[in-house]
């Protein structure tokens, strides 16, 4: 076993200062019962989880709380032989501690690949799960201390900044999420390695961290230190920007909650009122209707959805199969429907579809409305056989479908806008067409120098007891 300090790392004038800094932040945040509930502390062996897990140990002394403290070790299986010794040096810190200590060996490098991720994002997310599935199996710990400090939180605003992130993730990294808390948040590199200098304290060294192939190690090593020419204390600038732009957030956010406890009902919520919010509002509305489905909505999905919502009914296809719909004045998130195309030949007599319950009738008499004991009439139309081009056909609508009616030209598109047929519907809205055009639209007009009285269509619908749930015509 390696021998490590007996006195604690607090003692003296900066460990007393920073024992207060990370005290008062676990104070401003409430944090003491989290910490009397069981911690659970991620365990890299690396300075900042050395000092996180230092200062929840003194805590719990200085407090004379009797919480269990757990350090738990994930080995990424990245560095090989340096990871393995990382894990033994860990081992050993966490037992001179008298500190109980886990560790967890994972595939960090077939997980990204597997997952389409990011190297340094798939071991963040083995992590987090290993953390999560032990706290699920014990009833002594319930709460996970991560050692982020103010460097961390720096160089998230950066790199967030030049992803283009809204104001949630330019706030940096939150203080606590669920379950998961960041006692050292507050606490810059500079002064955690200070202070394990000042006490001769050792700790694990990732090879990795020093490699500027990697985004973060990049901005950490480049950009950082550069900023010192424009203020002497750069970190602690950002951190109180974090504060200031968590604390906007947090209002919008709880904005944004209180319409949508007034205003949304079973996951709708009025077109007419989402159009009128501010687009800080609205946006935020738009991804809590996404949230029960799970969907991660981009920014150029809100710039769609927003332009859109004063254009009427619309359907836009958001991510993972769903779609933003608003029809009937009313918004909502729904799973993407594809309804096929089709397309029949009609002949004289009753036309029946394979997968449809509705049939088209034609005759060379006008269609009684007891023509049968199961269908009813849902729209009749007539036409001047004469000038009906070869033969009938009907088919769904395809891009660009337009008629002449009343002496203009008709476009599908703004027909269905106008009558607000619903998005959802309108792939089942029947075409009817000849070798010329489209003839009808059922319940809208006959095309121009069609209208006659010589051969009557007719779309009908089976009665309640005949149907079966099969796919329908959409009368307009």
């Amino acid at each position: 076993m390696i021998s490590f300090h007996k006195p604690s790392v607090f003692e003296g004038e900066l460990g007393e200062k920073l024992y207060k800094k990370a005290c008062d932040f676990v104070d401003l945040n409430a944090w003491r019962e989290k910490l009397e509930n069981g911690v659970l502390v991620g365990f890299s062996g690396g300075p900042d989880s050395i000092f996180l897990l230092e200062f929840v140990n003194e805590y719990k002394k200085r407090e004379n709380l009797p919480f269990k403290i757990l350090a738990v070790h994930v080995n990424h299986s990245i560095r090989g032989a340096e990871a393995d010794l990382d894990e033994a040096f860990s081992k050993s810190y966490a037992e001179a501690l008298n500190v109980e200590y886990l560790s967890y060996k994972v595939d960090a490098v077939s997980y990204a690949s597997q997952n389409k991720l990011c190297l340094e994002e798939a071991a963040r997310n083995l992590r987090y799960s290993v953390f999560n599935e032990i706290i699920h199996g014990r009833n002594d710990i319930s709460t996970i201390a991560i050692a982020h400090n103010a460097n961390d939180n720096f160089e998230t605003v950066l790199f967030n900044m030049m992803r283009g992130a809204g104001l949630r993730g330019i706030s940096g990294i939150a203080p606590s999420r669920e379950n998961i808390i960041r006692p050292i948040l507050k606490i810059s590199k500079s002064e955690i390695l200070n202070l394990l200098s000042s006490k001769n304290v050792k700790y694990a060294s990732d090879s990795t961290n020093f490699s500027c192939d990697y985004s973060r190690n990049y901005i950490r090593h480049e950009l950082i230190p550069k900023f010192s020419r424009l203020n002497e204390n750069p970190v602690e600038m950002v951190s109180r920007l974090s504060d200031t732009l968590r604390r906007d957030n947090d209002f919008i956010e709880e904005c944004a909650k209180s319409f949508c406890e007034e205003n949304v009902v079973l996951g709708r919520v009025s077109a007419k009122k989402l159009e009128n919010l501010h687009s800080a509002l609205q946006s935020r509305v738009i991804n809590f209707l996404a949230k029960p489905y799970g969907i991660s909505l981009e920014r150029v999905h809100i710039l769609k959805i927003s332009e859109l919502l004063s254009s009427g009914n619309f359907k836009l296809s958001l991510p993972s199969d769903y779609d933003f719909v608003s029809e009937s004045g009313e918004c909502y998130i729904t799973k993407s429907i594809k309804n096929e195309e089709f397309c029949f030949k009609l002949s004289l007599g009753e036309n029946k579809f394979e997968g449809f319950d509705d049939i088209i009738v034609i005759s060379e008499k006008k269609i009684e409305n007891s023509f049968s004991n199961v269908y009813k009439i849902s729209i009749q139309g007539s036409f001047n056989f004469d000038i009906i081009n070869t033969e009938l056909s009907v088919r769904s609508k395809k891009d660009g479908d337009s008629y002449r009616v009343g002496g203009m030209t008709r476009k599908l598109k703004k027909l269905f806008n106008d009558k607000n047929v619903p998005p959802s519907e309108r792939g089942n809205v029947p075409v009817i067409f000849d070798e010329k055009g489209i003839v009808f639209i059922p319940g809208y007009a006959i095309r121009d120098g069609a209208k006659g009285n010589k051969l009557h269509l007719a779309i009908c619908t089976p009665i309640n007891e005949a149907k079966q749930k099969k796919r329908s015509f959409y009368i307009i």
